[in-house]
């Protein structure tokens, strides 16, 4: 019985151990200098929504033949450091949106989709740009985000307001 209690005892520490430590490993933001960012905003047609579900105009009592704003993003990279190999976009739901080697000339577009779908969160809102080493080793990242007031944060700093 004392052995049961020693183990849960042990197991208990190193989880809280562990919840303590993970942000100690934080990984940094990546250099500006390294990479030209472009916030594009445009006005698109929202499609309808699958049979079936409730779609946003009824949920707004709003028409969906509106032109609405729509969200992307630019990344070129100017320069690659001696261990850049790889970079990932994954969202707030942990979905995996873009993933390549890297080599230069870089450019790719993360489309965030409709302004007031990211300011009501009922889209991915957060997306961690990745840059990996050979080894698979998280050199830096970019975050990009909207928050419910509209704010744009590029790396947490307030960059624009949609």
């Amino acid at each position: 019985m004392t052995k049961y209690i020693s183990l849960i005892i042990g197991v208990a520490c190193f989880f809280i151990i562990s919840v303590a430590t993970q942000g100690q490993d934080a990984v940094p933001f990546r250099s500006d200098s390294t990479y030209d960012f472009k916030l594009n905003y445009d006005f698109k047609l929202k499609p309808p929504a699958p049979h079936g579900e409730i779609t946003y105009g009824e949920y707004y009592d709003q028409s969906t033949n509106e032109m609405l704003p729509y969200v992307t993003v630019n990344i070129s990279l100017l320069w690659l450091g001696a261990d850049d190999y790889r970079v990932k976009v994954i969202n707030n739901q942990g979905v995996r949106v873009y993933s390549k080697k890297m080599r230069l000339p870089m450019d790719f577009n993360v489309d965030l989709g409709f302004a007031e779908d990211l300011k009501e969160k009922l889209v991915p809102y957060l997306y961690n740009i990745y840059f990996f080493d050979k080894n698979k080793n998280v050199n830096s990242k970019i975050t990009l985000e909207v928050t419910e007031s509209g704010d744009f944060l590029l790396n947490d700093e307030v960059y624009g307001k949609l």
